[in-house]
Formats: structure tokens, C-alpha cells, sequence
């Protein structure tokens, strides 16, 4: 179990390449499954399947959001997580620890979705390209203000035509 949990510990977590000791054979494999204890979150089962270093294997690496969405900011918004993780079919020896999704270019109303990810040809996303990672939408407290600014810009107007046709 020690071993185990140190294996995981690493920064490739569940999808890291480990070596198994089967008598006098020294074996690699990958985690296909893991199921943990719903409080403790102790490992209480665990599946490997044997690979070969250059063997293509399919597996869920997590995704990070990066970098800082200004458009956004401007305006009052905030960028919300869609997905946490995706489905990509790579190479054993080059499962990557975790895939960035740069939110920079997000501006209010827009969504960064998996095919807008720059993976390179060493990784085919098996994720559904249209699904979004990210989106980018007005908070609640942008809403009431912009609504607040539009009835006195309204007010205003009502105004200035009163005064005219008098």
C-alpha cells in the first residue's frame, strides 16, 4: 500500500508509468482503474493494464486553467471551469502530469472549447472538440449595475425630452 500511494504521490498521479515486479520480471504498467473510499479516500481497488513504453494508451489527464482572462475583468465578469479533465490517447512514456487551457483570450460571452487547445501531434484529444473548458459570462453584481446604468441613462433621456417639448 506504501508503494502504491508513494507511486501516486508523483507529479504524474494516477497517470504515472510504473514498474511492477512480477517474481523475476520487471513489468510496466499504467492505473486503468482506481476507486477510493468515499470518506477515508483510501485506495480500496485498483486495476493496472501492461504497456510498452512506445504502446499508445488512452487516458484522462487533468486541466488546468492559465493565465488571466483581462477582457473579463474589465467588464465586470468572471470565467467559469467546464471541464476539470480530458480524454487523450498518447504515447505511455509521454503521458503529460496535466494539460493548460490559457484563458487570456476569453472576453464576456465566449467559451474556450477542447479544440481550441494547442496539444501538438504527440496527444489526440478524445474529448468532444466542441465541448467547452471554460466560459466567460457577466457576474450578477455586473448585471444589476449595467441595468441600473441603462433605467438612469433611460431617466435621463425621458428628461431631456420633457424639457423640449415644453
Amino acid at each position: 500500500r506504501a508503494d502504491l500511494r508513494h507511486a501516486l504521490a508523483t507529479e504524474h498521479g494516477e497517470n504515472a508509468m510504473l514498474t511492477l515486479t512480477v517474481g523475476d520480471e520487471v513489468v510496466p504498467v499504467i492505473v486503468k482503474e482506481l476507486q477510493r473510499h468515499p470518506v477515508r479516500r483510501n485506495v480500496t481497488h485498483f486495476d493496472l493494464q501492461r504497456v510498452s513504453a512506445t504502446q499508445q494508451v488512452t487516458v484522462v489527464v487533468p486541466l488546468y486553467l492559465v493565465g488571466t482572462a483581462k477582457a473579463v475583468i474589465a467588464e465586470g465578469g468572471m470565467v467559469e471551469r467546464k471541464l476539470s479533465n480530458i480524454e487523450v490517447r498518447v504515447r505511455a512514456d509521454s503521458i503529460p502530469e496535466r494539460i493548460e487551457a490559457d484563458i487570456s483570450g476569453l472576453s464576456i460571452g465566449k467559451s474556450l472549447q477542447v479544440k481550441d487547445l494547442d496539444l501538438g501531434d504527440s496527444i489526440k484529444v478524445l474529448t468532444e472538440g466542441r465541448k467547452a473548458v471554460a466560459s466567460a459570462d457577466l457576474t450578477r453584481a455586473a448585471v444589476v449595475a449595467q441595468n441600473v446604468t441603462e433605467g438612469d441613462d433611460e431617466a435621463g433621456d425621458a428628461e431631456g425630452a420633457d424639457e423640449t417639448s415644453a
